[in-house]
């Protein structure tokens, strides 16, 4: 019926609700999970209420608080009741004001000491709070109080194009240990079956969903549950591994070697002949060491730092891109970033360094790591959980015997491609003929199934251009004339997107000398002129390409079609802003330009492995810095904030807007971004990019618009572009 329609799409109104949508699929299957009755006690936490009142029907509901920490008179009023029922979808990352606690945290303990005898609860938790190192204390509340029934894990892009994970919790007063818990591990948002899976949560029948492709169900029981991690992936079966017999024996990581960090580094410490400082993206994927282009370190400085690594120290990569490891060859020392720890063999009697570095590479290893990886926005392997990966260890005869069978493997495999290149069919057979006899050395993890270039847009680039292309694709019905502005926007998006990351870097990594750079930039930030940007872009990218020393944070926008943006803004934008263009020729443009689109996005696919977001807090909680991380990714604008449980504090303003790439590097995008709330957005914050810079001097002010179409503002004058500026 038409008022359910318009009804339920207010519970999508951002204005109307918290820190990501919950879509009606969703919230009705958390109603069916629960199964209210009519007359009993119904708690609401976080749902839009007229939305809610209507998915639930004729079932009562006594209190609805919003999804905002509620005021203290009106959790007083609750503080006594007990309830037949719990809905709960609290913001993510909201600090308890008194408390170290997030909100995810209190209100999932407050709805397990609020349930009746026979009470349920169903409850959204964002992913890291059942894996996050820091956060053991609410798992061990909940394994200790809350009759956990199942878990349900949810792929990013669940919750309306957002790149967000979460995990569904199904609660009772149950606590005994015999009973099962059920754990369902979505690996991809298209098709989940939210009709049917209340009934799957129900059903004394595991096996009832098996045949849905893109998930995997299985049961434990409860007495197998962990404070350390109640995530749905620690306890899939498909990282199970069969434990090697004699002549092996089973250690822990920690009782082998010394796990240290790595360091961050000033500009002062940095010398033209010193120490290689190594990054992630130094460590191959066939386990050696790149030193090409990498800035040296003061040997004094290296010495003295944590991170000093040496002949025969492994390295192993822990955020990022997780599990890359390589050993220091002879001869050698490095320093290594933070987003690496080095792994000193402390008896070689015992382990052979070598040993160690093929083992961590093995398929055995490769799953634990995985296994015991964390996090959604940054994904981590945190020290305490590398501690506690299992090493096979044969005595030292059969290790080196294993040592260098691979290391002949490699030699008779190197050989090989030098005698077949340049020739690919002959190279990549070889490859499979190597692969073959050292198997076990290749992860094979269940891996998501792929994803179509649309809905890898709309959920993981960047968010000004996943709305922008999602607000295009869904114009289809409309006027040409409509479709023309749309298609524009997308564009523009791109150009400001580039342009932004490319000007941020060079003011705050680079520092190019070119002067033409130079005049180009104040050229193209005193006006609104999408041309110069357009320009700035390309010069930079010549300038990559002929090598002028100007390594990007972002190397994949040198292959950016640029072409498509040039000619859409001189052939569609300028036609269009200057002339009444009649519907025939809007059509025909629409139909030329859409294909052009969709290549210039395909072009600066490198972007999904960035993350632009911004740090909003920083906890300390355990010893560990807890990093609440606000993401703009994917066409969500209510943009949720999750708890990182990271190792080690990321070099961010927590006022500022960054870009993170697969590496753990920090790119400061302020203020080219900015999040700013004002009148006409009814004050509610929006994303901004910077359009131009007003003023003369000391009166300079920034001019910034809603990347959501919200209209423009000016701001204060930035005191970093001001320095950069002079």
């Amino acid at each position: 019926m038409p008022a359910k329609k318009d009804k339920a799409q207010e519970l999508f109104d951002s204005s109307k609700y918290g820190h990501f949508y919950v879509p009606e699929a969703v919230v009705q299957f958390l109603i069916n999970l629960v199964q209210p009755k009519t007359g009993e006690k119904v708690l609401s936490i976080g749902f839009y209420a007229d939305s809610l009142n209507l998915l639930l029907g004729d079932k009562v509901i006594s209190e609805v608080i919003g999804a905002e920490l509620p005021p203290p008179e009106k959790f007083e009023k609750l503080s006594d009741q007990a309830f037949d029922v719990i809905l709960c979808a609290p913001a993510f990352g909201e600090i308890v004001p008194e408390s170290s606690e997030s909100s995810e945290e209190m209100w999932l303990k407050w709805s397990i000491d609020h349930l009746s005898e026979n009470g349920r609860l169903a409850t959204i938790v964002p992913l890291g709070l059942l894996s996050n190192y820091s956060q053991e204390a609410i798992r061990s509340f909940l394994v200790d109080k809350g009759g956990l029934e199942a878990v349900i894990e949810t792929p990013g892009g669940w919750a309306l194009g957002s790149l967000i994970q979460a995990s569904i919790l199904y609660i009772t007063t149950n606590v005994q240990p015999e009973r099962i818990v059920k754990m369902f591990r979505f690996l991809e948002n298209s098709n989940i079956p939210w009709d049917t899976l209340a009934n799957a949560v129900q059903s004394a029948d595991p096996d009832l969903l098996k045949s849905q492709k893109n998930l995997n169900v299985f049961t434990i029981s409860a007495s197998r549950l962990s404070h350390k991690r109640l995530d749905a992936k620690y306890y899939d079966p498909a990282y199970d591994i069969s434990p090697l017999g004699p002549p092996f024996e089973a250690v822990k990581l920690l009782e082998l070697v010394d796990i240290r960090s790595g360091e961050r580094f000033s500009e002062k410490d940095l010398d033209l002949e010193g120490v290689p400082f190594i990054k992630v993206k130094n460590i191959s994927s066939d386990g050696t060491l790149n030193l090409r282009g990498t800035i040296t370190i003061k040997a004094r400085s290296a010495a003295n730092s944590r991170g000093y690594s040496q002949s025969s120290d492994v390295l192993i990569s822990i955020s990022g891109t997780v599990g890359k490891v390589a050993i220091v060859p002879s001869g050698i020392q490095v320093c290594i970033d933070t987003s690496l720890r080095r792994l000193r063999v402390q008896d070689k009697s015992r382990i052979l360094p070598e040993y160690l570095t093929y083992y961590l590479q093995s398929d055995i290893a490769k799953r634990q790591i995985e296994q015991l990886s964390s996090g959604s926005v940054v994904k981590v392997l945190s020290t305490p959980n590398l501690e506690q990966i299992i090493i096979y260890l044969p005595d030292l005869k059969k290790q080196q015997e294993i040592v260098k069978t691979y290391q002949n493997l490699l030699r008779k495999h190197s050989e090989q491609i030098l005698l077949v290149f340049p020739n690919k069919e002959k190279m990549t057979s070889v490859s499979v003929q190597f692969s073959q006899p050292v198997a076990e050395l290749k992860p094979s993890f269940p891996e998501s199934p792929k994803l179509s270039i649309e809905e890898i847009i709309k959920t993981k680039f960047p968010f000004p251009i996943a709305r922008a292309f999602s607000v295009f694709k869904a114009s289809v019905n409309e006027s040409p004339v409509n479709q023309i502005k749309k298609l524009i926007n997308v564009s523009e998006s791109v150009v400001y997107c580039l342009y932004g990351i490319l000007v941020a870097d060079q003011l705050r990594r680079t520092k190019s000398n070119d002067p033409e750079l130079q005049s180009m930039f104040l050229n193209s930030i005193s006006d609104y002129s999408i041309d110069r940007r357009i320009k700035y872009i390309l010069r930079v990218i010549k300038l990559n390409q002929e090598d002028q020393g100007l390594p990007l944070f972002c190397p994949g926008i040198t292959d950016t079609d640029m072409g498509v943006c040039s000619e859409i803004h001189n052939k569609v934008r300028n036609v269009y802003s200057h002339a009444d263009l009649p519907e025939a020729q809007c059509k025909k443009l629409v139909k030329e330009y859409r294909p052009k689109i969709e290549k210039l996005l395909k072009s600066i696919f490198f972007i999904r492995s960035f993350r632009l977001m911004q740090v909003t807090n920083v906890v300390v909680r355990d010893g560990r810095p807890q990093h609440h991380i606000m993401t703009m990714i994917g066409d969500n604008s209510v943009f949720p904030t999750q708890v990182e449980d990271l190792d080690s504090l990321l070099p961010a303003d927590t006022q500022h807007i960054i870009l993170l790439d697969e590496d753990y590097n920090v790119l400061d995008l302020h203020p080219f971004y900015v999040i700013h709330a004002w009148e006409s957005t009814g004050m509610r914050n929006q994303l901004c990019f910077l359009k131009q810079v007003t003023g003369q001097h000391s009166k300079q002010r920034l001019k910034i618009e809603s990347t959501e179409g919200a209209g423009e503002t000016d701001i204060d004058m930035d005191l970093q572009l001001s320095n950069f500026l002079s």
